[in-house]
């Protein structure tokens, strides 16, 4: 399948030399070069000359570079310019940005590129980020620019109107911005109206005037009329330019001028119907055939005329009709491609449905069946479909539907596709796949792809799709949060996808590896993300490999290997940002995974950064992504001591997981983050109520965590977070032999599955849970143990999040000569967090507090004088001279205001720096 753009769409129209000159307009649209203009609009109906205006105006650019005009000095002339014509089959983001790049690519051929790879993906980021990117590129050009958007009303996607909002008011200095459309867009015009940023021209501008008029009747079409027939027609026309070409068309073979002007009359569309019917009356029956039946298309080329009329003559008529100055305008300077003027083609259409409306889809089959066999199966698809073709439109979509999806112009295939009769749909079973697809990729709710999958199955007919429709169920299983069922889905579909259907299968290999994280399985997942990987290789889809990249970051980090993860999202973002300029949304899924790292080494400032950094990728998202993100936020703001800021975060997480449909994920996970904050806070009644609500008191859940049983130990890996969030409960009730009984089954189950992450997480409660029993001893032991997984990776919120508990632990440890120096930095860490976990905090008085904090050594050195060791000792466990010792006692005392060891550690006590025991 060819994917290259209408070439003839960037093409500036040939301009005619049979021109009136309108030095007024030329003024006005001069106006739009001023710097504090931000867009030329120009909107009236059809036939008022828009594009001719535009065309002549930058006709006038050209001749001024070349020294042929001389242009005003005081503005700043533009050097390149940019057109695109539009049409109703760029009302898709995706194509849209397609061609609005290709554009612009030009000026830079790195224009946009990161762009057009993003939208490749079946979750492309919301309008504004890529509007963002591209004004980013845009800004590198270093002359100034022209973008003109013709035929603009011929586009209705918000998301669009979006993007070119954002674009216009954030654009770089040395772009101007030109529309030309029928109707006002959906923009900020008023806003822009009452900065003085909008240049406009309407209907009333654009009208001919007296003078305007005789030049163009007499001049321009050699018509010889009275001064009160030239008034007459002005007066009856109201200086509308195509009623004047028609009339002046008309009159050229009318010897009774005079009885024909006074026979029309009326608006617009009533003098285009009467002066239509002049015109064709007057074409030899050949060409008003040929009128007629082209009318159909939008571009026309020789070749195509005439497959749909069945003529050979249709390079004759053309060049004819171009002679004639009837309504034909080339769209390349080849003149191998034209289109009609749209009010002619309008009137044109009109007239072919009411005197051969039976023959109207015929036509548009014809001109299907041509784009067919030369290789344009989407303009084949459109005709067929008006032609109401349906198993041809049918059988295209179902050989270009997984291209179109790959391109990110998901909602041009669901338009294809729910044009299509169901009897059609029903006799391809694969169309029901794409269809359940796209509903999904364009944020519709899974239930909606639910009938088109039962009809897949009822069919019967499903053989030769086996892969293709296990991708879909899987994916759908996934979103509904059935993990089991999802894996066993999308392996069979993995198992039944010829290697050459590489959207299916990166599909298929991302929701594997996703579906086993969720289980548990990181080996698994690992298999999956690494074939991800060398499928994306195989397909040069360098998104693909990203997000297989992100995933296996991921997979790093929940087997606690945090450094490492580090270094593979720094990874991604610097690979993105070299190809793609940054514009990845799995630069999000970096920026995420990097913030969460942050927060567990306890930069909370670093970790809100990239948490913002990463919600801008995931804003709009039919992903779960950005709830994600303002759960992670909350929990910043919790430890920041921030309840405001945390509960802010965490409602816009609840909404914005209430509005998302496509998914249950992220509901079940807002939930679980609120109950982890009233544990972290202490809050036991309002946890009871929750844990009560979800059924985990009861001793069935209990017994389930001595389970054997495959499926129980799966569910209980998908749940982990709640029976986390009841470990806590219990310790919080002062019940710490219960939390044992919850702790133990887990650890030896993620120990099994090599979640190094959740292992450290569970043996520090575990070590909570002994001391709770009385068995400090083995508390001790538990404690050296995570210590010494914990140290290497840096982890600090683990320990923190836990509150005075673990400091008094952690401070007795460290007493024992246990990871001193580690310890030494936790406590240190302690002393200057903020309170989260009790709700009483206890003040201290301006006089007691400190004027220089200590020091991380400073506070090891602390913390071993309180635990009873001699300075001999503490340099022996530190690995440091007595002298050093010493001198760091001497600043203690020094920052303390005291003099001895036990003022010290009294007074340190007073402070919150030691715990007391």
């Amino acid at each position: 399948m060819k994917t290259s753009l209408l070439s003839t769409k960037f093409n500036i129209p040939p301009r005619s030399e049979r021109l009136v000159a309108r030095p007024r307009l030329l003024q006005r649209m001069h106006e739009g070069l001023r710097q504090d203009c931000l867009l030329t609009l120009i909107c009236a109906p059809a036939g008022y000359g828009k594009t001719t205006l535009v065309n002549d105006w930058l006709h006038y650019l050209k001749a001024g570079q070349t020294g042929e005009t001389t242009q005003p000095a005081a503005l700043d002339w533009p050097k390149k310019i940019a057109w695109l014509t539009l049409d109703t089959g760029d009302d898709d983001l995706g194509r849209f940005l397609a061609y609005l790049v290709a554009a612009l690519q030009p000026f830079q051929a790195e224009i946009g590129q990161g762009i057009l790879e993003t939208i490749q993906t079946t979750r492309p980021p919301a309008a504004q980020t890529l509007a963002t990117w591209l004004i980013n590129d845009l800004a590198t050009i270093p002359d100034r620019f022209v973008l003109v958007l013709d035929d603009y009303h011929l586009v209705s996607a918000q998301p669009i109107h979006d993007l070119l909002a954002y674009m216009i008011e954030h654009q770089p200095p040395q772009m101007c911005v030109i529309i030309a459309t029928r109707a006002d867009p959906p923009l900020p015009l008023a806003r822009l109206r009452a900065r003085g940023q909008l240049v406009e021209l309407r209907q009333e501008d654009l009208c001919f005037t007296g003078p305007e008029t005789q030049m163009y009747l007499q001049t321009v079409m050699g018509l010889k009329l009275t001064s009160e027939q030239l008034t007459t027609l002005e007066n009856r026309t109201e200086g509308w330019v195509a009623g004047l070409q028609l009339a002046a068309l008309s009159m050229r073979n009318i010897e009774d001028i005079p009885t024909f002007i006074s026979a029309f009359s009326g608006g617009n569309v009533h003098i285009a119907d009467f002066l239509a019917d002049e015109v064709l009356s007057q074409q030899p029956p050949a060409v008003k055939a040929f009128l007629l039946q082209t009318s159909i298309l939008d571009r026309l080329s020789a070749p195509i005329c005439e497959a749909v009329t069945r003529q050979p003559q249709a390079q004759e008529i053309l060049q004819k009709l171009k002679e004639e100055n009837l309504f034909l305008i080339p769209l390349d300077h080849q003149q191998e491609w034209f289109r009609y003027h749209a009010l002619f083609a309008d009137l044109l259409r009109k007239r072919l449905h009411q005197t051969q409306a039976k023959m109207v889809g015929e036509y548009h089959c014809r001109a299907s069946h041509w784009y067919q066999e030369n290789e344009l199966p989407e303009q084949a698809i459109e005709h067929a479909l008006a032609g109401c073709d349906y198993s041809l439109a049918a059988g295209l979509v179902e050989k270009v539907g997984e291209t179109v999806l790959k391109r990110g112009e998901a909602h041009t295939l669901l338009r294809w596709l729910e044009a299509l009769p169901d009897d059609e749909k029903q006799s391809r079973p694969m169309l029901f796949v794409f269809y359940g697809l796209v509903l999904i990729v364009c944020g519709q709710p899974p239930d909606q792809a639910l009938l088109p999958l039962e009809n897949i199955i009822s069919t019967g007919n499903v053989d030769e799709i086996v892969g293709e429709l296990s991708t879909f169920q899987g994916l759908l299983a996934m979103m509904q949060g059935k993990i089991p069922q999802a894996i066993q889905l999308t392996e069979k579909a993995l198992q039944h996808l010829v290697p050459h259907r590489t959207f299916f299968r990166s599909l298929a290999a991302d929701n594997l590896g996703m579906a086993y994280i969720l289980l548990g399985d990181s080996a698994a997942a690992a298999k999956a993300f690494e074939q991800a990987v060398e499928i994306a290789e195989q397909s040069d889809n360098l998104m693909l490999a990203l997000g297989a990249l992100s995933n296996l970051a991921g997979l790093l980090v929940l087997q606690g290997k945090l450094r490492a993860a580090a270094k593979s999202y720094d990874r991604i973002i610097n690979l993105a940002e070299e190809r793609l300029g940054n514009r990845s949304q799995q630069t999000g899924k970096a920026q995420l995974g990097l913030g969460m790292l942050a927060r567990e080494w306890n930069d909370l400032e670093g970790a809100l950064h990239y948490y913002e950094e990463a919600a801008e990728m995931f804003r709009h998202s039919v992903e779960i992504g950005l709830p994600i993100v303002y759960l992670s936020m909350a929990m910043v703001k919790l430890n920041q001591g921030d309840s405001e800021a945390m509960q802010a975060y965490l409602d816009r997480a609840r909404q914005y997981s209430h509005a998302t449909t496509t998914t249950k994920l992220d509901d079940k996970l807002t939930e679980e983050t609120q109950a982890r904050i009233w544990a972290l806070q202490g809050k036991a009644d309002l946890l009871e109520e929750w844990l009560n609500l979800q059924g985990y008191l009861s001793p069935e859940k209990m017994a389930e965590l001595s389970s054997t049983d495959p499926k129980i130990a799966a569910k209980i890996l998908v749940d982990q977070n709640i029976y986390l969030t009841l470990a806590r409960f219990y310790l919080t009730v002062k019940q710490p032999a219960q939390a044992q009984k919850v702790l133990d089954p887990l650890l030896d189950l993620f120990m099994e599955k090599g979640h190094g992450r959740r292992v450290i997480e569970i043996l520090a409660l575990k070590a909570l849970a002994l001391k709770g029993q009385g068995q400090l001893d083995a508390a001790m032991q538990v404690l050296d143990q995570v210590l010494a997984l914990a140290e290497p990776e840096g982890y600090q919120r683990t320990f923190l999040d836990e509150g005075e508990p673990m400091a008094q632990l952690l401070y007795q440890a460290a007493s024992r000569g246990i990871y001193p120096a580690y310890i030494g930095k936790l406590l240190a860490a302690f002393s200057h967090a903020v309170p989260s976990i009790s709700n009483e905090v206890r003040e201290i008085p301006l006089e007691d507090q400190l004027i220089e904090p200590l020091s991380e050594r400073e506070l090891e050195v602390l913390v071993l004088i309180a635990g009873g060791l001699s300075n001999q000792e503490i340099a022996a466990r530190l690995h440091i001279s007595l002298s050093t010792v010493k001198s760091h006692a001497s600043q203690i005392y020094s920052k303390l205001n005291v003099s001895n060891r036990t003022q010290a550690v009294a007074r340190a006590r007073s402070l919150g720096l030691i715990p007391f025991i």
